[in-house]
């Protein structure tokens, strides 16, 4: 059975995207950014507190090419897709690990001449996120 590994999250870009190189005989395309997700709640003694969530997300393929043509830092972005652990061992023998987000939905509001809002979503078409895939813009609100 494969279980779900499915995250929604909204967020800040808290860098512009860019363009991880990989093996010149690869034909995918990898591009990273960073967001920003703050959770706000009330404290035992009635404060206000924010608990800012920084998290790596990982682009691949036509829809990598979409972000780094569309987003930039401080767009807010709505994101969907699966989480990714790594794990590795320093030169010391220490155990690492990190958490991504390989995305597979970005959806961000844009502003038009008119100061009329409308929301892209931008989607994987079918595939892996780790392999090259085509790309859509699925519809403008």
């Amino acid at each position: 059975m494969n279980h779900l590994n499915n995250l929604l999250i909204e967020g800040v870009l808290v860098m512009d995207p860019e363009t991880i190189a990989l093996a010149k005989e690869s034909k995918s395309k990898l591009v990273k950014f960073s967001i920003a997700s703050d959770r706000i709640y009330i404290d035992k003694e009635g404060v206000k507190q924010k608990d800012t969530l920084f998290l790596p997300v990982l682009v691949w393929g036509s829809l990598a090419d979409m972000c780094l043509s569309h987003l930039s830092k401080g767009i807010t972005v709505r994101l969907v897709g699966r989480l990714k652990m790594n794990r590795w061992e320093t030169t010391a023998g220490e155990k690492r690990t990190s958490i991504e987000l390989i995305a597979q939905h970005v959806e961000y509001k844009k502003y038009t001449n008119k100061k009329k809002e409308e929301t892209v979503v931008m989607e994987e078409k079918e595939g892996e996120s780790d392999t090259l895939s085509e790309s859509i813009v699925l519809y403008r609100i």
